[in-house]
């Protein structure tokens, strides 16, 4: 595995964590019913990883299609 797939999916991960704490003080804020607070930390929780991991792989497709692009692509003898 190279280098910038590690150090890219270290920085989706500390995306990830961050978009979490900041997003959990502003649902804890928002929320004014307390027995709802789980329901939309759940909710929460399960959109932002789902989010997250669905850039890191748009991400990582797009990295591994770059790795080894087709510049001039090889066709048949005419």
């Amino acid at each position: 595995m190279s280098a910038g797939i590690f150090i890219g999916t270290i920085i989706f991960i500390g995306i990830g964590i961050g978009v979490t704490v900041w997003l959990k003080g502003v649902v804890t804020k928002a929320t004014k019913n307390l027995s709802d607070l789980n329901d939309n930390l759940l909710l929460m929780y399960v959109s932002v990883i789902s989010g997250t991991i669905q850039f890191w792989l748009l991400w990582f497709c797009m990295y591994m299609h770059q790795l080894n692009p087709i510049i001039t692509p090889v066709r048949g003898h005419e």
